[in-house]
């Protein structure tokens, strides 16, 4: 899988996302990735970058740690 972001929003509109995260390399299949991400939102989402072909993308955990946003 080629390069990914993760983004961090207030809306389910991921196109309004701000980008927190960012993992610049090639994943090779099974590798484990984990990335820190300091930022404010309602929702959470991960977009893939480069590359024509399409992969298939487990995300077998994923954790977000917070606080309730006032």
């Amino acid at each position: 899988m080629q390069q990914f972001s993760i983004g961090v929003g207030t809306t389910a509109d991921v196109n309004t996302h701000q980008q927190c995260a960012y993992w610049p390399y090639e994943v090779a299949l099974g590798q484990s990735v984990t990335l820190d991400c300091e930022a404010q939102g309602r929702f959470v989402s991960f977009k893939r970058r480069g590359g024509n072909e399409i992969h298939l993308v487990a995300i077998c955990e994923f954790v977000v740690i917070g606080h309730p946003v006032k």
